[in-house]
């Protein structure tokens, strides 16, 4: 997708918003806040389920960017930190996890 101004059909409306037109109907794409990295911790050597290896996992703490001269940035603040795990080897997300499984988060961590 493209942030500047217009492109293949995106036009940007105050930078967290783009509108689509897909065969004559318009499609609004509202993204996620700005996010940058709060911590990284090592999970160990474990098994990747995608790229089917072993390698290092981290577990990466992700908060937003609050700009508090942006009010769409100041809305972003209500969206709290996510937490996900990286393989080393082919950097995806949650590839230590039989697929089709999930983390189940609980209120007491």
């Amino acid at each position: 997708m493209s942030t500047l101004g217009h492109s293949d059909g995106l036009h940007t409306l105050g930078g967290a918003v783009e509108v689509a037109e897909v065969d004559g109907t318009q499609v609004v794409v509202c993204r996620g806040p700005r996010m940058k990295e709060a911590s990284r911790k090592s999970m160990g050597v474990r098994w990747c389920f995608k790229c089917r290896g072993r390698h290092e996992f981290e577990w990466i703490v992700l908060m937003p960017v609050i700009d508090w001269d942006d009010d769409a940035s100041i809305a972003a603040a209500m969206w709290g930190p996510t937490a996900h795990s990286e393989c080393g080897g082919c950097k995806r997300q949650a590839g230590e996890l039989f697929p089709g499984w999930s983390y189940r988060w609980e209120d007491d961590e």
